[in-house]
């Protein structure tokens, strides 16, 4: 596991981690040397994570976790970093591998032509916006009306939490989001998304050119994601590299 791999994986652990402590999540522990299944409640495969380093991942572990998420009707991810024994542990468990995230990374220096000029950006602090953030960011992601309570009550958690939660603005109106976890030397990039209206008209650079500045702002020295298929042609866009991929194991096939 090289640097930029292993700050990726080591952000998204440290986030995962913040979230199970949230009041909207549940959580179980898998091992005395860390690891543990976490629910958010959601229906979706990619809101519920276990998390075990590949060399604590045994069969009974696995079975545990099966159990857990089987008991609550939910399906679930479990990130490997890149291939290894454990891959073969959970197949032999019932899990097949449903996706890749990609391992990304970028310096915090300024991208050019960001565009979005009309754009202004807000820390989400209220009750009322941790909703509208929530709203926005399920719509953003494909997701059809009415928005999931999972969802509601999970960005009313994390707006009282460590995270940040940020809002791209056009006037009043909230038309992108995005979640900074900052871990060690990284900043983590999460639910980085924006309203099909504003698409192709500057808003995510814009929004990734305050990414930035935040990452300045906090002294880090890398921003850190872990990209979907279809994401990883803006962010190479805007100059992040990739450092390999995050196969999902899962018990769905929609991973994303």
């Amino acid at each position: 596991m090289n640097d930029c791999f292993g700050a990726v994986w080591s952000n998204l652990g440290a986030f995962l981690d913040v979230l199970r402590g949230l009041s909207a999540s549940e959580a179980m522990d898998l091992s005395p040397e860390g690891g543990f299944c976490l629910s958010t409640r959601s229906r979706s495969a990619s809101e519920n994570w276990v998390w075990l380093q590949p060399d604590l991942v045994t069969q009974e572990r696995a079975e545990a976790a099966l159990r857990f998420f089987g008991d609550r009707g939910l399906p679930f991810v479990w990130p490997l970093p890149g291939d290894c024994e454990a891959a073969e542990t959970l197949r032999a468990a019932g899990l097949k591998e449903a996706g890749q995230l990609e391992v990304m990374s970028l310096p915090p220096t300024p991208i050019r032509g960001r565009g979005g000029k009309e754009l202004t950006f807000r820390t989400v602090r209220t009750r009322e916006e941790a909703l509208r953030w929530a709203s926005v960011a399920w719509l953003a992601f494909g997701g059809e009306p009415p928005v999931p309570v999972s969802a509601l009550n999970g960005a009313e958690a994390m707006a009282d939490s460590p995270l940040r939660l940020g809002a791209a603005m056009a006037g009043e109106e909230a038309v992108g989001t995005f979640l900074l976890s900052p871990f060690a030397a990284s900043l983590g990039v999460y639910y980085f998304a924006v309203l099909p209206g504003y698409r192709r008209r500057g808003a995510a650079m814009a929004m990734m050119g305050e990414v930035l500045r935040a990452a300045k702002e906090l002294g880090t020295e890398r921003i850190v994601l872990q990209a979907t298929p279809a994401g990883v042609p803006f962010y190479r866009a805007a100059g992040f590299e990739s450092h390999g991929a995050i196969p999902l194991f899962s018990n769905s096939d929609d991973v994303f």
